[in-house]
């Protein structure tokens, strides 16, 4: 069984007797998605609504793309 978690064999990943070591690596598509998450959230954050509103931020995504935006264009418009 593969563990959903790490991707490894269930097997390997919940023995106690086997080293892992932490590596890291950048995803800059992820790194700028993120970055303009916390923007949004920093923006929106005290958004004052009714209980029966849902907050700008509700189902609202982040996408990145290598296409720059169009001359004018607000990338925290939508």
């Amino acid at each position: 069984m593969v563990c959903p978690r790490c991707g490894n064999l269930t097997a390997e990943c919940s023995d106690p007797t086997r080293d892992w070591h932490p590596r890291t690596a950048v995803c800059w598509p992820s790194a700028t998605r993120e970055w303009a998450q916390g923007v949004l959230h920093k923006k929106h954050a005290k958004d004052d609504l009714p209980d029966n509103e849902l907050p700008y931020l509700a189902g609202r995504y982040v996408w990145v793309s290598q296409q720059p935006p169009a001359d004018g264009e607000d990338e925290f418009a939508n």
